[in-house]
This record gives C-alpha cells, structure tokens and sequence, in this order.
C-alpha cells in the first residue's frame, strides 16, 4: 500500500527506474526509427507516434539535454519531414495532427527551435479536426485544446475541451486540482486577456502536484505536461520557448 501511495507523488514517481528505462528504451526506438525512414514501411507519422511521448517525458524525468542531444543529428531530417506533413489539405485524423503538433512543441521546448510548422498550416490542421472532435479520445482531445491556445485558437479550443464559451473575463489566482478541462479553459483565458504567469501561477502549481496521479490513471500523460509548461512560461512569462523543457525539469524538483 505504501509503495502504491508513494508512486502517487513526485519524489516515488522520479524514483520509478522502469518508467526511466521505458522512455530511454522508446527515444532510442525513435533514433533508430528516424535513420530507417521508409514512405511504404517505415513512414515518418511512425516515428511521431513515439516522439510524441518520449521526448517530453526524458526531458521532465532527466533533463531536456537528454532528448536534445541524442537527436540533434536527426534535426534537418525532422525538420524537413514536417515540411512534408500535409502540405495542402489537412487530414481529419486526429491522433496524427495532435502526435505531429505535440511532437514540435516537445522539440522547440527541449531546444530545437527548427522543429516548426507554420502557424497557418497548424490551424488549417486544427481546425479540420473540430468536426470530428466528439469521436476522439479526452487525451487527443486534450493536446489539440492545448495546442489551439498555442496558437491563439481561443474559441476552437472550446471545442476540443468539452465546453461552451468561455468566460468574458479572466480571474487571477484560481486553481482546479486535478481538473485538466478546467485548467485548459483557464489558460485559454489568461492568454486571450494577457495575464502573467504569477496570475495563473497556484494553477500551474496545483496542476503540478496532482500530475503523478493523473497520470497512472491514463488521464495525463507527457505531451500535455510539456504543453501546459509551454503556455504558462513562454506565452504567458515571456521565457523563450527553447528553455522551457529546462525550466519544468527545474520546477517538478521544487515540488518535491
């Protein structure tokens, strides 16, 4: 029982060898994937459905050198296969727009700041899965909510976030536990009204300290962690996107 409740918190959890391994087991399964690129057997979309987890969860479980490093080589080839991704019309499918979009976020926050999708693609893709939002899973849902408040898509992450519209006025200081929808709408806000970070600053932090549970459960996982992180230290504290990996790795050790 003891050992269930500590895996619950951040200090059982970062203590958990068998989640260290399996993510370096997946990164090292990414490179391998990535110098083995195939259009017919092996294609890129492959490669980000293990991106799209294993780069956020080195960075926060060891650091974003990590990730960061062990595929520096593959960065011009990474960045020339997103160029590629459905350069005219968007597909709807869900899972492969939010692993590709997820995947960017992780790089740039990690330090790879050429990983890019130009902001008129990423919302023609987001906005061609609104349709068929009902039909994906809560952690796509999720991802893509996360990434229209990225891009500025205020009203549209209402839609993946199981919400009407959201409220006229942002209120500073609230916290929602382990409630990612209510988190979500709150960050839509805080950007849409320009807030700082030390107004959604008991948020994040709540936020933080409920992760572990959230994530043995199969609500959260790494991908909306690096996210949220995003949102709260580049959009909303002006820290520049590629050290914001290193400064969640920083702020999960603080919550210890």
């Amino acid at each position: 029982m003891d050992k269930q409740l500590d895996i619950m918190s951040w200090p059982g959890f970062l203590a958990q060898r068998n989640q260290i391994d399996l993510q370096l087991e997946n990164l090292e399964t990414l490179r391998l994937e990535l110098d083995d690129l195939d259009p017919v057997f092996n294609p890129f979309p492959v490669a980000l459905e293990l991106a799209v987890q294993s780069i956020p969860g080195c960075a926060v479980l060891l650091g974003a050198d990590v990730p960061q490093s062990r595929l520096l080589s593959f960065d011009e080839l990474i960045t020339q296969e997103l160029q590629k991704l459905w350069p005219e019309t968007p597909p709807s499918r869900g899972e492969l727009v939010s692993d590709a979009l997820s995947t960017v976020n992780a790089g740039q926050c990690c330090g790879s700041e050429q990983w890019c999708i130009k902001d008129v693609r990423a919302v023609s893709w987001l906005r061609a899965q609104a349709g068929g939002a009902e039909q994906l899973h809560d952690s796509i849902r999720w991802n893509l909510a996360l990434a229209c408040i990225a891009y500025r898509q205020y009203e549209l992450s209402a839609v993946f976030s199981f919400g009407g519209p959201f409220e006229q006025k942002f209120t500073p200081g609230m916290s929602f536990g382990p409630n990612l929808q209510g988190l979500i709408r709150y960050l839509a806000c805080a950007v849409r009204d320009q807030a700082g970070f030390t107004e959604v600053e008991p948020a994040f932090k709540n936020f933080l300290t409920f992760f572990p549970v959230r994530f043995h459960s199969k609500h959260l996982n790494w991908s909306h962690l690096m996210w949220i992180a995003r949102i709260c230290f580049h959009q909303l504290d002006n820290e520049p996107v590629t050290q914001v990996a290193a400064r969640l790795y920083d702020c999960v050790r603080e919550a210890l």
